[in-house]
C-alpha cells in the first residue's frame, strides 16, 4: 500500500515536472498534494508547498506564494532540511523569490523584513553564498523599499560574491545591475550596461525584454530618442505574446503615447483582454500610470473615445477617463509609499509624467511601428 501511494504521488509529481501550461502545473501539483495531505505524509506536503511557491509566483499570484511560503516556515523541520536534498534545494531556491512580495500591497513592510532575516538566516545556517539575498534587497529598494541596509554596501557586496548553485542567469544579473544605476539616477552607466545584452548575446524569458521596457521614461528624460524608439520596438516585440510580460507592454504604451498616439492606443485596445487580467497591485499601478498619460495624449484630438472595457463598445469622455486613471495610479502610488514608509513611488511617477506631458519630445515618428502587424 505504501509503495502504491509513492509511486501515484511521484506520477503526479512528474507530470507536474513534464506539463506544458499553468494549468496542467496546477492540476498535477494539487492531486500530488491531495495524496500526500491523505496520507499524512508531512515531507511530501512540503515538497508541494515548495513547488506551489515556485508556481504562484511565476502565474503572478504573489499572496499565494506568500501563504505557502508561510506555511512552509511554519511546518517544516529541522531534519528536513538537512536530510532531504530536494526539499533543502527547493527551500533556498524559492527564498529569493520573495522579491516579488514587494509588488504587492497586503504584504506588510514587517512581514517581508521577517520573511527577509528568515531567508538570510537559512542561508548563513547551509554556508551559502549571500548574493541571491543581496540582489533581492536591490529589488526591493529599486521598488522604493528600504529595510535599513546601506544599499551601496549591499551592491558591492553583490558585485563581487558569485553563487553558482543559486545564482541568477547572467541575463537577469545584467537587469539587476541596471535596475540599481537606473534607482541611483546613473543613467549613462545603466544605458552602456543595456548594450551587453545583444554585445554578449545573453537572454532570458523575462530579460532584456522587461529591461528594454524600463529604459524607456530615462531614455526620454535624457532625450535619447532614437535609442528610446529601437528599445520600445523591441520591447514591444519581445513582450507581446506573454501575459507575463505585460508590463513591459504598458510601459511602451506610456512611452509611445508621446510618440505615436495613434498606435499606442491601437496597441492598448489590442492587448486589452491582457490588460484586463491584472491584479497584480504594482503592475495595476503602472497601467493606471500608462492609461492616464494614453488618454490625457488622446484627449489634444478628442474629447470622446470608444473603449471596450467590457463586452459592449463604450463611448467614454477622454477627460473622465483621464480623471478616474489619473486618481487612481496617484492613491495606488500613496498605498505603496505608506507601506514602504517614504515617498519614493509619487515622486518617481510624477517625474516621469512631467517628462511624458509637460515637455516637448521632437522627432516624432508615425512609422515606428509599421512593420507590426495584428
Amino acid at each position: 500500500m505504501r509503495m502504491k501511494i509513492v509511486l501515484e504521488f511521484e506520477v503526479f509529481m512528474e507530470r507536474y515536472m513534464e506539463a506544458e501550461t499553468e494549468q496542467e502545473e496546477e492540476e498535477a501539483l494539487l492531486e500530488a498534494l491531495k495524496i500526500a495531505e491523505a496520507n499524512n505524509d508531512m515531507e511530501k506536503i512540503v515538497k508541494c508547498h515548495l513547488k506551489l511557491v515556485y508556481y504562484n509566483l511565476f502565474s503572478g499570484n504573489n499572496i499565494n506564494a506568500m501563504n505557502q511560503l508561510l506555511w512552509v516556515i511554519s511546518n517544516i523541520t529541522e531534519d528536513m532540511i538537512c536530510n532531504d536534498g530536494e526539499i533543502y534545494y527547493d527551500l533556498i531556491w524559492n527564498s529569493k523569490y520573495i522579491t516579488g512580495l514587494v509588488r504587492t500591497l497586503n504584504c506588510e513592510k514587517d512581514i517581508i523584513k521577517e520573511l527577509f532575516e528568515w531567508a538570510e538566516n537559512l542561508y548563513i545556517n547551509g554556508k551559502e553564498n549571500l548574493k541571491p539575498l543581496y540582489g533581492v534587497l536591490i529589488c526591493y529598494y529599486c521598488h522604493g523599499l528600504d529595510l535599513g541596509y546601506d544599499i551601496e554596501y549591499i551592491f558591492n557586496k553583490w558585485k563581487e560574491n558569485n553563487n553558482e548553485n543559486f545564482d541568477d542567469c547572467a541575463s537577469c544579473l545584467k537587469d539587476t545591475e541596471i535596475n540599481y544605476f537606473l534607482r541611483i539616477k546613473n543613467y549613462k552607466k545603466a544605458f552602456t550596461l543595456a548594450s551587453d545584452f545583444e554585445k554578449e548575446n545573453i537572454s532570458c524569458e523575462e530579460t532584456p525584454s522587461l529591461t528594454y521596457s524600463k529604459l524607456l521614461y530615462p531614455l526620454a528624460d535624457e532625450n535619447q530618442l532614437k535609442l528610446a524608439d529601437s528599445y520600445c520596438k523591441k520591447a514591444y516585440n519581445l513582450c507581446k505574446n506573454d501575459l507575463n510580460l505585460i508590463c513591459g507592454i504598458i510601459r511602451v504604451i506610456a512611452y509611445l503615447a508621446t510618440r505615436n498616439t495613434e498606435k499606442a492606443f491601437e496597441i492598448y485596445l489590442r492587448h486589452l483582454n491582457f490588460l484586463e487580467k491584472i491584479d497584480q497591485d504594482y503592475d495595476l499601478l503602472e497601467l493606471y500610470f500608462a492609461s492616464y498619460i494614453l488618454f490625457s495624449k488622446l484627449s489634444e484630438t478628442t474629447d470622446q473615445i470608444v473603449v471596450p472595457f467590457t463586452k459592449n463598445d463604450e463611448v467614454h469622455y477622454t477627460n473622465d477617463l483621464i480623471k478616474h486613471f489619473e486618481n487612481k495610479y496617484r492613491e495606488t502610488a500613496k498605498e505603496f509609499d505608506k507601506r514602504n514608509g517614504n515617498n519614493y513611488l509619487t515622486e518617481y511617477f510624477k517625474e516621469q509624467e512631467d517628462c511624458y506631458l509637460n515637455r516637448s519630445n521632437n522627432g516624432f515618428i508615425k512609422k515606428l511601428f509599421k512593420n507590426i502587424k495584428k
